[in-house]
């Protein structure tokens, strides 16, 4: 197939340094950082639709940072699955154990489903080709 797209490949430590981050926001904002106030009957719950995202970049970023490593595309899908939706399960349920946090099936859920949809990634992947980048 002949690619379509060219992106940088950016050097491996900045790859890490883009997944560590997120992981670090998913972190913070999940476990350390003052709860969301509870919302008025009737609302949406936007938390689900942030839990779904954050864990699609955190997958997509994972993804990237895996694009040079040996393994082939069913591997690939398998341990960013395992290590994304992985990390979601274990956030939740770290937040039924801290005071005024609450596990919940559904962030649990959407952090899965999210991480899930990240995979979207290997469908794609074969159209770009990747240049290393600009020193």
């Amino acid at each position: 197939m002949d690619h379509q797209f060219e992106l940088p490949l950016a050097p491996r430590w900045f790859r890490e340094v883009l997944i560590l981050g997120a992981v670090s926001w998913i972190f913070y904002y999940s476990l350390l950082s003052d709860p969301p106030g509870v919302p008025e009957p009737g609302f949406v719950p936007t938390d689900v639709a942030l839990h779904l995202f954050a864990y699609f970049v955190l997958g997509l970023l994972i993804a990237y940072g895996l694009v040079d490593v040996n393994l082939d595309r069913r591997q690939k899908l398998v341990l960013l699955i395992i290590v994304t939706g992985g990390y979601g399960l274990i956030i939740e349920l770290l937040q039924g154990l801290i005071p005024l946090r609450m596990f919940s099936l559904l962030d649990m859920a959407a952090n899965v489903i999210g991480a899930v949809m990240s995979g979207i990634w290997y469908l794609v992947e074969d159209r770009f080709e990747f240049y290393p980048h600009l020193p």
